[in-house]
């Protein structure tokens, strides 16, 4: 399993968000997560699926797991945090992307 819990907080008001600082907390949240989950899911690709054998019969468990922790601010808008808020908002879809593209793989 594999937690991502990357951050970084900037705040201003919109009309006074520097592009630069914007740019920042995207690359920071945003790409961060991505390299993040794309290097573990090549990993986890290349191992075989876990195996649980129960008594009441076997199920596969998968290769492993990714969690991406978003923020309370993904969904709730906040004065002066804009590009965190985009930011976290993009994890999220970052995020199913991802989730959906793994279980197409292993179909």
């Amino acid at each position: 399993m594999t937690l991502n819990q990357i951050g970084n907080l900037s705040g201003a008001t919109t009309p006074n968000l520097k592009v630069d600082m914007f740019s920042k907390t995207l690359e920071t949240n945003v790409k961060g997560t991505m390299l993040c989950v794309r290097a573990v899911s090549k990993a986890m690709a290349s191992q075989e699926p876990l195996r649980y054998e129960g008594r009441h019969g076997s199920r596969n468990l998968g290769r492993g797991s990714i969690v991406n922790l978003g923020s309370a601010a993904s969904y709730c808008a906040a004065p002066g945090m804009m590009s965190y808020t985009v930011s976290k908002h993009a994890v999220i879809g970052l995020t199913k992307t991802a989730g959906k593209s793994q279980t197409s793989q292993e179909e």
